[in-house]
């Protein structure tokens, strides 16, 4: 098969369209994807020039460029380029040289599209020309946008569910501190109370002797024995509720003064951080869990 053959075969088959243009803008020729890509005949697209077509290319005119040297001829000794008469070609075909294809948006038939231009500047029987593939990559762009938004719609959601998280912690370190404070105050309460019931226990076996002096030492005895029993069952009450008190307290003073020391580190705190000593993770966790952390 010859490379002409072969040549009339991609003109066909491929999905971009392929223009000759001449010096001046002209569209000497075009391939039938045009048919897909601009909705429009080959007849329709030769003889016209690019911006007939992609009105959107004739702001690139205005654009700053090197020139570049036409392909398939020779550079003078001198270095002067050849330059065409169409501004916005040769500008397409130094951008090409230095950053490959340039992709665009525009309008197709009143429909918004993404176009991409491999444009190149051929050296042809000593006269200037440009070939231009045109491919439709709006599909491929609208994928790009899409994922762009999903990513910038995440990053959001993260931003806001960690404002949210933060906002939650801030609220979680004030309750711990107001807890903790509090039960400070109330401990201390407590402990005053706790020794002035002793003290009612440990004075009653006088005040009975003193308001009843009838009493006989017999009789006195057996009250004292009785109030010394339910002194030691009080005190062992007494033992067990402060095992308590002091547990849950100084778990509270725990939690506290971590907050404090730690500052902002202490919104991302797990519970073994300070779950130490006769704390056990178990508890804490009751203890949040008793609080609605």
């Amino acid at each position: 098969m010859r490379q002409s053959d072969l040549f009339d075969i991609l003109k066909v088959v491929a999905d971009f369209a392929i223009l000759s243009i001449r010096s001046d803008g002209i569209i000497e020729s075009a391939t039938p994807p045009v048919r897909v890509i601009f909705n429009k005949n080959e007849g329709e697209i030769e003889g016209k020039t690019l911006v007939d077509v992609i009105p959107e290319t004739e702001m690139l005119a205005m654009m700053e460029f090197t020139p570049v040297e036409a392909r398939g001829g020779m550079a003078m000794m001198d270095d002067d380029i050849q330059m065409s008469d169409c501004s916005y070609l040769e500008y397409l075909a130094a951008y090409v040289q230095e950053n490959g294809s340039y992709e665009m948006q525009a309008q197709v038939e009143g429909e918004e599209r993404w176009l991409k231009l491999s444009t190149y500047k051929l050296l042809h029987e000593d006269e200037l020309m440009f070939t231009v593939l045109v491919s439709d990559i709006t599909k491929r762009k609208h994928t790009e946008i899409e994922i762009k938004q999903l990513n910038e719609n995440l990053e959001q959601r993260v931003q806001e569910r960690t404002a949210e998280l933060q906002e939650k912690s801030e609220q979680i370190k004030k309750v711990v501190l107001s807890c903790g404070n509090e039960l400070e105050n109330v401990n201390e309460t407590y402990q005053q109370m706790k020794e002035q019931q002793m003290d009612i226990f440990e004075g009653i076996s006088g005040k009975i002797s003193a308001e009843i002096p009838e009493l006989d030492k017999s009789n006195l005895e057996k009250i004292h024995e009785v109030i010394q029993g339910e002194l030691i069952r009080s005190m062992d009450l007494y033992t067990q509720d402060q095992i308590t008190d002091q547990k849950f307290l100084m778990t509270m003073m725990s939690l506290k003064a971590l907050f404090e020391n730690t500052g902002s580190a202490g919104e991302n705190l797990q519970t073994q951080e300070f779950a130490e000593g006769e704390q056990s993770m178990s508890d804490v966790d009751d203890l949040l869990d008793s609080l609605g952390i």
